[in-house]
């Protein structure tokens, strides 16, 4: 005896997951808060990172991140707080862009002489390399 799959009043589930990465296309905007905390993120893994960072749910975290919900008081107030990847000082760079308070350019000020010692940094150890690749040849 040969058995049948019966298929009767069972269709496959099509459309009813959306792809969290691409959901710009459907109209819903990234806040720019979110799109910077998105670009500081590995891109494999920013809703897990976030997740953990701000002790919230992965699956809003997912949404924070590709514009199907907004960022409330609470979760800014979070992302202010956090110190990994910068996500708290660029959040408020982010927010206060194009606004003249003080402690805001403090903080820029900050920033931009922290970058630039990074690439002084970098570079120093760059020429370091160099020299004794010199000294060595």
């Amino acid at each position: 005896m040969s058995s049948k799959v019966s298929t009767t009043g069972k269709t496959p589930k099509s459309g009813t997951t959306r792809n969290r990465v691409d959901s710009t296309q459907n109209g819903e905007k990234i806040s720019p808060v979110m799109q910077k905390v998105r670009g500081l993120l590995e891109a494999t893994s920013a809703a897990k990172t976030l997740a953990f960072l701000l002790d919230e749910d992965v699956r809003y975290c997912e949404k924070l991140l590709c514009g199907q919900r907004r960022e409330n008081a609470t979760i800014l107030a979070k992302l202010l707080c956090v110190e990994e990847h910068s996500i708290g000082q660029e959040v408020l760079l982010t927010i206060g862009e194009g606004r003249k308070v003080s402690y805001i350019q403090s903080v820029r000020v900050r920033a931009d002489l922290r970058a630039m010692e990074k690439q002084v940094s970098a570079a120093a150890q760059s020429l370091a390399e160099m020299r004794q690749k010199a000294v060595e040849a």
